[in-house]
């Protein structure tokens, strides 16, 4: 928000009323200096609100901005990395994750040739052209509105049961900082704000799709983007339990998902027992984890391709 009082002050905020911002990649904003990134995503909660005002060095008292408008930003997997922005973010917002096969050597070799020959060949910019007119090709028909289907009664409460799992399963823990005990209880949000997020979802992928009524498709995309706002090693960990009936060992655990004994048994487990998405029997080193009976079935559900 410019602070100046004319209209021509570099205000995005103004032009930026019911149009979507794409931000193509958000991980060099997550490697600015503190306190840059936090002032950021502090006004971006209160933008996705629909209000925000600044007291500004130029401008006559404080300046004010009310609006709507969506934000899609690219970004990493170094965001998972990031604990403060799963925090300062929180449940305002949804995430995608591209859940590809990994590619043999041979298809590698192939994706870095063909990488480099649209650099050689001065393909780049024919390429942002193809995906402007791809996309304006899904956005034009409804520049002058559209129909939204509403949700069943059984939708709505699918909706409102991911929502849970995902709020139980990706909340935050404040750990001290040398032997990394939790500090207090898990503050677990409440899954409202983000049930209307993938409520609204559903919809909008029915209305992109022109159907008359909400159906499998939209419904198999709630599920998958509920679960892809798990942060990364808790749903690795959460689908391996699941594949294996619901019960698995430390031992079998690390090896199924590749991650460290050390770093399963100290963080991603006890997270996801604070959150009571999974339960523990038994003493070391014999301990089993068991997935929560209500959130095996939710997981056994989410198709990821």
């Amino acid at each position: 928000m410019g602070g100046l009082s004319k209209r021509k002050s570099g205000d995005l905020l103004s032009d930026l009323n019911r149009r979507v911002l794409v931000i193509k990649d958000l991980t060099t904003i997550l490697e600015k200096r503190y306190p840059i990134p936090n002032e950021l995503f502090a006004s971006l909660r209160s933008i996705s609100d629909g209000y925000f005002a600044r007291q500004t060095a130029f401008s006559e008292g404080v300046k004010e901005w009310s609006g709507l408008f969506g934000i899609i930003a690219a970004c990493t997997s170094a965001i998972d990395g990031y604990e403060v922005v799963q925090r300062n973010l929180g449940e305002r917002f949804l995430k995608v994750r591209f859940h590809g096969e990994e590619l043999t050597e041979e298809d590698e070799l192939k994706e870095g040739i063909e990488a480099a020959r649209t650099v050689e060949e001065g393909m780049e910019e024919e390429i942002r052209e193809d995906i402007a007119a791809a996309t304006a090709e899904v956005v034009e028909p409804f520049r002058n509105g559209f129909s939204v289907p509403r949700l069943s009664k059984t939708q709505n409460e699918s909706v409102a049961r991911y929502a849970r799992l995902a709020a139980h399963a990706r909340h935050h823990v404040k750990r001290v900082t040398f032997h990394h005990t939790p500090l207090t209880s898990p503050d677990v949000e409440r899954p409202g704000r983000i049930s209307k997020q993938l409520a609204v979802l559903v919809q909008c992928n029915a209305a992109l799709r022109k159907h008359s009524t909400i159906g499998q498709v939209e419904m198999d995309v709630m599920r998958r983007v509920a679960f892809d706002c798990i942060p990364k090693d808790r749903g690795v960990v959460l689908r391996t339990i699941t594949k294996a009936s619901g019960r698995m060992g430390l031992a079998d655990l690390s090896r199924e998902t590749g991650l460290y004994k050390s770093t399963l048994s100290t963080f991603i487990l006890p997270d996801l027992e604070a959150g009571h998405v999974i339960g523990s029997v038994g003493d070391n080193p014999h301990v089993v984890y068991e997935i929560e009976p209500e959130y095996a079935k939710l997981v056994k559900e989410v198709r990821f391709k």
